[in-house]
């Protein structure tokens, strides 16, 4: 299946199967994290502050290109404070996929069934079209 790296490895760690079967999810849920490592209510340790539900297909379709995108993204430059405040979690037949998100530092966290697999620097370009989907989809997110 996926094995844990420290650094990106690109999108190799899903196949391009993998990536079809994820652009053709019939959800996508977002959530909007404090940054803050708590007990509960929390996704993956972060504090859990609301989520939304992604169903149409050209939201999921471009949530999921800009996280195969993000993987791609090759840098250097590694900052240390992750503090995700987005994450992306998608159900498939493998399980549950989860990307965990800080645009402080340009890093992401792939967890698959809540197993880290792999760190990865990103461009950035996957926040415009996070914050966008987010913001056409409720002007009041759903709290948990």
């Amino acid at each position: 299946m996926f094995a844990a790296n420290s650094q990106a490895e690109d999108s190799a760690i899903f196949s391009d199967e993998d990536w079809l079967e994820l652009t053709s999810s019939k959800a996508i849920t977002l959530h909007r994290l404090t940054g803050e490592l708590t007990d509960a209510p929390n996704y993956i340790g972060y504090q859990l502050v609301s989520t939304e539900t992604v169903t149409d297909a050209e939201s999921i379709a471009s949530l999921v290109l800009a996280m195969k995108t993000e993987l791609d993204f090759e840098s250097e430059f590694w900052a240390l404070c992750f503090t995700p405040r987005h994450a992306i979690s998608i159900s498939w037949s493998r399980g549950t996929t989860e990307f965990l998100i800080c645009y402080e530092c340009s890093s992401m966290r792939v967890y698959h069934n809540f197993e880290r697999v792999v760190t990865t620097q990103l461009s950035g370009e996957s926040q415009r079209i996070f914050d966008a989907i987010w913001k056409n989809r409720s002007a009041q997110p759903v709290e948990s």
